[in-house]
């Protein structure tokens, strides 16, 4: 034993690579055993022993997997479609209470977005200038006022007011070279005016019948706002006309306001009041813009040049819907209804 291993040591000096090499050429007395295929479940021999009874066992393996790729499948099939069951039923549930908070928040958006617009008015119509401005002369005129009814009213509407005293004011420029055109105009102006008078008669003489059966009270003291006030930019001296009106309104509703401080007015009797009262700025206002209608371009602006030839034309301005009791005053200025 010890004469080979010396043998061997000598012809091959590495005996790692010897070692080695009888590992690689050492012939193995077993043969191989085939791998074990795991056996399908239970369930699944069952079915292969339904469906496949007269095949070898390699068959077998085959038909298994097919079988359990089928199962599989239509398992699978079952479960997303039960997951797309529950997750519409999930979906049905919070559709409600979402939409009902959507609701929500746009109506909370559009309160903003209402009290916004109303500001934004507000700021766009105080001390309202002519468009004529910086282009000519101009005549700046303040008006104070004691009223809230007036304050409330001026808030939104003395742009509005201005705009259509400065359609007159264009109007009488157009047609000033032109004597009979010049007076229908200014006549057409002051039976305006005189209606407005006229319901001013009636609002005093409404507040003096209240004030007759009333006990005398102690006025309470009143705090005037500050914020009372405001400058109108004007083109034309028939912007005085625009002031005085506003100034004998608030007068009288100044007037109707102390009697309701001062506790001798009810809530419903100052309403009605109030709103007889701004009927008669608004009425001014309104009678305007209908008379001066014609100048108005499809869609455009106001055209005191159309209106003008509309009138050198044969037209008259009108008074459009005047209440029975002041059709006497225009009896000699055409009227008419705005639905004919």
């Amino acid at each position: 034993m010890v004469a080979q291993t010396d043998v061997s040591t000598e012809m091959y000096p590495d005996n790692d690579a010897i070692n080695e090499t009888k590992v690689e050429v050492t012939p193995k007395t077993s043969t191989p055993k085939p791998k074990k295929i795991p056996a399908p479940k239970a369930k699944k021999q069952i079915k292969v022993k339904d469906k496949a009874s007269n095949i070898d066992s390699n068959d077998n393996v085959v038909v298994a997997e097919k079988i359990i790729d089928q199962d599989n499948e239509a398992a699978d099939a079952i479960k997303k479609n039960n997951e797309s069951i529950v997750g519409e039923k999930l979906n049905q549930e919070k559709i409600q209470p979402k939409s009902q908070i959507d609701k929500s928040t746009h109506r909370r958006k559009n309160q903003n977005r209402r009290i916004k617009t109303q500001q934004e008015k507000i700021e766009e119509q105080s001390n309202p200038v002519t468009r004529l401005a910086g282009h000519q002369k101009t005549i700046r005129v303040p008006l104070t006022y004691t009223s809230d009814i007036i304050h409330h009213y001026l808030q939104l509407n003395q742009s509005t007011m201005l705009s259509a005293y400065e359609r007159l004011a264009a109007l009488l420029r157009m047609v000033s070279r032109d004597k009979p055109l010049s007076e229908h105009v200014s006549q057409w102006i002051s039976k305006n005016a005189e209606i407005c008078s006229v319901q001013l008669k009636e609002l005093q003489e409404q507040r003096q019948s209240l004030e007759e059966n009333l006990e005398d009270v102690e006025l309470p003291e009143i705090i005037i706002p500050d914020s009372y006030k405001t400058v109108f930019e004007a083109s034309h001296p028939i912007v005085h006309k625009m002031i005085t009106l506003a100034r004998a309104v608030d007068i009288e509703l100044s007037a109707c306001e102390n009697l309701y401080h001062s506790g001798q007015l009810d809530d419903y009797e100052y309403t009605r009041l109030k709103e007889q009262a701004t009927s008669i700025i608004r009425g001014s206002v309104d009678r305007i813009y209908k008379a001066t209608k014609p100048g108005v371009r499809n869609g455009g602006r106001f055209s005191p040049k159309e209106l003008a030839q509309w009138i050198r034309e044969g037209n008259k301005l009108m008074f459009v819907d005047i209440p029975m009791q002041f059709q006497h005053i225009t009896e000699d200025v055409e009227t008419k209804s705005e639905s004919t």
